[in-house]
């Protein structure tokens, strides 16, 4: 058990962001408890790990980063590692609904923090073309060595090594997130607050693994009567 109060033993996972309350609910609880699963947007009738089976996890057609942190789409499911007593914050920017499993249980389903890269910082662009060897900030920085690599991998289509390949997109630029310093830790441009863990693929767990759930208080009654064999810890959101 950690003694610092800046780190967690748990992860959490809030869902249904900018849904209404009561989607949120059936979202968390029959499309998540009930199913044994967590999986990474867009949510269909796919099985649970089949994108990771096939491997194409990072890249293709990327969806919209709609707030510019990632630097490169890839399917993930995220996590917070914030302590309960401190998600305040967090719940606002994302919901009031939500699970935790402890971090042994996650890091077995291959959980690691990402990178946190500083968009603005400068940083030495070593040779880039026009780059004059001058600082560019690092947001822009990353975006053009990997558009550089993308270019270099059209090239050289069929030839560069697929283990590579699967090392940089999955396990590098999959795992870096950019924040914006300047931002108040209320802005959800500072992602730098989340301390933000990912699994790439799916994740599947029993109630058996589920630490923690979190909801308002209102809907614990019904909470109990639609998973009366759920033994974890429910902790009411409202209440933090």
């Amino acid at each position: 058990m950690p003694t610092q109060r800046y780190v967690s033993p748990e992860l959490t996972h809030f869902v249904g962001r900018r849904l209404p309350v009561d989607q949120q609910y059936s979202l968390l609880v029959n499309d998540v408890l009930k199913a044994g699963r967590l999986m990474y947007p867009p949510i269909d009738d796919r099985q649970p790990n089949e994108m990771l089976k096939g491997g194409a996890l990072v890249g293709g057609t990327p969806a919209p980063d709609v707030d510019d942190t990632e630097a490169a789409y890839s399917q993930v499911i995220c996590f917070c590692d914030i302590p309960v007593t401190d998600l305040s914050i967090h719940m606002k920017k994302y919901s009031r609904f939500g699970l935790s499993f402890l971090k042994p249980f996650l890091v077995d389903k291959g959980a690691n923090p990402v990178l946190y890269v500083a968009r603005n910082s400068p940083a030495l662009s070593f040779g880039l073309p026009d780059s004059r060897d001058e600082p560019w900030p690092r947001r822009r920085l990353f975006k053009k060595n990997y558009e550089s690599l993308e270019d270099y991998r059209r090239k050289m289509r069929g030839t560069f090594p697929i283990n590579l390949e699967f090392f940089l997109d999955m396990l590098v630029f999959g795992f870096i997130k950019y924040f914006d310093d300047s931002t108040s830790d209320e802005d959800e441009a500072n992602v730098y607050m989340e301390r933000e863990w990912r699994v790439l693929g799916d994740v599947t767990f029993t109630l058996a693994d589920v630490h923690r759930v979190f909801m308002p208080e209102r809907y614990a009654e019904r909470f109990r009567a639609d998973l009366p064999n759920y033994k974890g810890q429910l902790t009411f959101s409202d209440n933090i």
